[in-house]
């Protein structure tokens, strides 16, 4: 019977020696957010008893080559943290996986929860583009038939660079031209050149929209349209051969100067102190 008991304490000796053993654990410490980069903390802590061995911490940026950190011994309960910065855009995500004891350095009652992976979001406006149609130019008045020049600016309005793309011109929902964008810094614009006409007489709308076939994802693709009317008229008669006769026309009508008569047939309307003044130079 005794032999059965000290057996038994034996054994029980032999198991909990067998769990008196170091467990390390690696974890994110702490962040601090900075304009363009972020710190960040590793932390390796010994949950288990008192380990007598140096060992080593791995950690991997964004899936980059890991980098070894030296963690000396680590009695019950403590740690050891160290930290690096790392470049963060706003808006873009970080990864950062870590594990501890990575030669195996340390015998522990749990080599299973030597690993972490962790990601987070920088913090910040994400940085976009913005394409405007900033200026369009275009006659008010054209005459049907004739070729007209026009202008229209396109510029990134945003906070993140453009890459190319192209702004499209119409005119009544007809195809005028594209005009090629080269890529955009935050603020820089660009003018391209194009040529319009009327085909008929009456009102026109000239539309330009920037980014026209979508190529760039903006922070706003709600503000990509310009518009300016244009007025379409026939050609005026040209007169310059026409025969006048002076002895059919009506030179009364209130005027007492026949030129302000003749010019009032042709459908000129001007007074007699204006012509008068013309005619003598004043």
């Amino acid at each position: 019977m005794m032999g059965k008991m000290i057996l038994g304490i034996f054994l029980l000796l032999i198991a909990g020696m067998a769990f008196a053993l170091p467990d390390y654990r690696v974890g994110i410490d702490s962040i601090f957010n900075s304009t363009g980069f972020m710190t960040i903390g590793i932390r390796t802590f010994n949950q288990g008893t008192n380990a007598n061995s140096t060992s080593f911490t791995n950690d991997t940026y964004d899936s980059g080559q890991g980098v070894m950190h030296q963690v000396p011994p680590l009695a019950q309960s403590q740690s050891y943290s160290y930290y690096h910065n790392v470049t963060c855009t706003p808006g873009q995500w970080v990864a950062l996986s870590a594990q501890a004891d990575v030669w195996n350095n340390i015998g522990e009652s749990n080599e299973n929860n030597n690993f972490v992976n962790w990601a987070t979001i920088c913090p910040g406006a994400q940085q976009q583009p913005d394409l405007t149609v900033s200026a369009l130019s275009v006659p008010t008045t054209m005459i049907v038939g004739r070729p007209y020049a026009g202008t229209v600016t396109t510029r990134n309005a945003g906070t993140g660079a453009a890459g190319g793309s192209t702004t499209n011109v119409q005119a009544n929902g007809q195809f005028v031209a594209n005009i090629q964008v080269l890529p955009l810094a935050p603020g820089a614009t660009s003018t391209g050149s194009f040529q319009i006409q009327c085909s008929s007489v009456g009102r026109r709308q000239v539309l330009a929209r920037a980014d026209s076939t979508g190529m760039v994802s903006e922070s706003n693709e709600n503000n990509n349209l310009r518009t300016a009317t244009v007025n379409c008229l026939n050609a005026p008669t040209n007169r310059t051969n026409e025969t006048i006769n002076i002895s059919t026309m009506n030179i009364g009508g209130g005027s007492k100067n026949p030129y302000v008569a003749i010019l009032n047939a042709l459908g000129i309307s001007l007074s007699d102190e204006l012509l008068n003044a013309i005619c003598m130079g004043r």
